[in-house]
Order: structure tokens, then sequence, then C-alpha cells
């Protein structure tokens, strides 16, 4: 707020449902109108001027507009924010893959580990927890190897990308925190094509990364959120030779098995499984 100036024109934004609101955000608006191209509801207004923002020569609030667009999350500005992940300032680039996540939309994951830093991580975090949901805005569930999963993550993004490369960054390993939110990701999604990567990862040279490595395989592989530090520490050589055991005898069959099941959780409940 210090630096907002008289006469100057601001987009003021604010978080809360009923009033009093939580002022959220206020950035500088372009000073010429603009015009409400898509539709005249307040929130339409504003994804107006957000597009215009992007269109100005200020760096800082082209940035600012994107990542607004993502918070925002609708999709009538994703060619915007397609091309904001393409520009060649990185920062631009980060909002830009950040708002596409948001959005649902799967940025390329190898232009994500370029610009991978701890803002990405934490959203990747945040936002890969969400359920996916169908047309109708039902939660989207699988069965696949007798477990049932619910849909975490976007369908279209690499994590096992994520993971290969994500792990070889020396900020990733700085302390428990940064490894809690970076392995977060592929335990919240749950998806097959990490196993492979998580299973190197067994050989790491850090105690921590392979207990990270263990645990995500259980969850991924048996649904089942084991073992904790205090479990796994004692008896780190059996957990290691029964993952590498069962990579050894069982991880192409599992690899290949692509039959999976999508349906709402009451027929699974009918079937007597409780997820």
């Amino acid at each position: 707020m210090d630096t907002v100036k008289e006469g100057e024109v601001y987009v003021v934004m604010l978080r809360g449902k009923t009033s009093p609101y939580e002022m959220f955000a206020v950035i500088k608006a372009v000073d010429a109108v603009v015009e409400p191209t898509f539709g005249t509801r307040p929130g339409e207004r504003l994804l107006a001027e957000l597009v215009a923002m992007w269109k100005s020569n200020d760096p800082k609030m082209r940035i600012a507009a994107i990542e607004q667009m993502g918070i925002i999350r609708d999709r009538r500005v994703s060619e915007e924010v397609i091309a904001a992940a393409k520009d060649k300032d990185a920062e631009t680039a980060r909002a830009g893959v950040i708002a596409l996540y948001r959005m649902k939309i799967a940025p390329d994951a190898k232009r994500v580990m370029e610009l991978f830093n701890e803002q990405i991580m934490e959203v990747w975090y945040q936002e890969s927890g969400e359920p996916q949901e169908d047309d109708k805005g039902e939660k989207i569930w699988r069965r696949d190897a007798g477990h049932t999963f619910l849909e975490r993550g976007l369908p279209d993004f690499d994590y096992a990308t994520y993971v290969r490369e994500g792990i070889k960054k020396e900020w990733v390993r700085k302390d428990d925190q940064t490894l809690y939110m970076f392995f977060g990701v592929p335990w919240k999604v749950q998806r097959k094509e990490c196993v492979p990567e998580l299973v190197k990862l067994l050989d790491d040279p850090d105690k921590r990364v392979r207990w990270w490595a263990v645990l995500c395989l259980t969850h991924t592989v048996d649904d089942v959120d084991r073992p904790q530090w205090e479990e796994y520490e004692p008896r780190e050589g059996e957990e290691l030779a029964k993952w590498r055991k069962w990579w050894k005898e069982k991880g192409d069959d599992f690899m290949a098995d692509t039959a999976t099941q999508r349906s709402k959780p009451d027929i699974f409940l009918r079937h007597g499984h409780s997820p």
C-alpha cells in the first residue's frame, strides 16, 4: 500500500465471500479504459483488466497479471497463460507454468523442471492433493490392482520427470521440510509411472531420500501410509530388500498392467472395499 499514488488507477483484489473482506492484492492498472470482453460481471471485468495488464510493457505488471489469472482459474485466458509459460524471462515463465497447473492444464514437465524452485514445488504440493472431477463435478475414482484410489493431480502431467529431475536439485535435499513437500507430490498422486524412479532412489546415498522412496512406493502400490520414520529407521535393510525383491519379481507385471476401473466410490463399497 505504500506504493499507491494519487491519480493512478489500481485493481484491488479481495478475499472472502462475505464482508468484511480481506485485501488480497493491489495492482496498478493500465491507464486506458478496458472493455469488458469476457462479460460484465465483476470477475469477468477483472479478467479483461488482467489481459490488458499482460499486454503491457511493465514486466512486474505482466507477471502479476499471469499470477492472478492462475488464481482465478478461468480457462478463457489460457492462451495468455500458455504464452507466459514459454516466455524467455524465467520469472514470467514460472508464473505461467504455475498458473497452468492451477487452471488444471498440464504444463510441459521438462519446462517445469528447467524453472523448478521452491515456489513451484509449494504450488505442486498444494494443488496435487486436489481430486480430479468429471464434467458433472463428480470426483473421479479408480480401482487398480485391487486398491481404490481417488484420482488427484493432473492426468496429463509427467510426474515421473518431476521425481527424476527434482531430486537432482541440491536445495530439495536441504532439510526435512523441503523433502516432505517435494515427495508429497508423488505420494498424493499415486502414479504408476513414478514407481521406476522411486525404485532407483532405494540406492540413494541419503537415508531420508531412501525412506521417502519406500513411503511413496508403499502408498502407490499398496495404498498404505507407512512406514513412518520411527518404524523405518531400525529396519531399513529389511524394507529396502523387500521392495528390491518386489521390483525384480513383480515390477514388470505391475507396470504392464494397464487395466483400471473408474467409477464412483459407492460401487466399490458394494464390493466390500472402503476407501
